[in-house]
């Protein structure tokens, strides 16, 4: 697929209906602000991409590649990160309950501020992440 810009994509959601983006090429794409809720992200090409502020809830977002993306304020609540590389990711004050986190790469992430709750981040996949007292993580059984 061929890179697209934030105006393809502010027409993909104005026409209505389910927004397919699978393995589009939005390498450091401004999509700040967005509502992408229920997207079709995967293997999406988000290297360096900004997101912040975007509504991302429910979005399919298999083995994208968003090393060093932006999704500081983002609710990424209910999304499917199942193999993505959000390693480098700044997801300050992101809101990621309940994502499916299965082989998720947030190495070296920036989770300050972000909710974790009721999410199963590999704990050898979330090495050097960073974090303050204001990170939610899951609590432990």
């Amino acid at each position: 697929m061929d890179a697209l810009n934030r105006t393809d994509i502010e027409r993909l959601i104005a026409a209505g209906g389910a927004v397919v983006l699978n393995g589009a090429d939005l390498a450091g794409v401004n999509l700040d602000g967005l509502v992408l809720a229920g997207a079709d992200l995967s293997y999406a090409h988000l290297e360096g991409a900004s997101l912040r502020g975007a509504d991302l809830r429910g979005a399919k977002l298999w083995s994208a590649r968003a090393h060093g993306a932006d999704f500081s304020g983002a609710d990424v609540r209910d999304a499917q990160l199942g193999t993505a590389d959000l390693s480098g990711a700044k997801l300050r004050q992101a809101d990621l309950r309940r994502a499916r986190l299965g082989g998720c790469n947030l190495r070296q992430a920036d989770l300050r501020g972000a909710d974790l709750r009721e999410t199963a981040p590999d704990p050898s996949l979330t090495a050097g992440a960073i974090d303050d007292a204001g990170t939610r993580w899951p609590t432990q059984p």
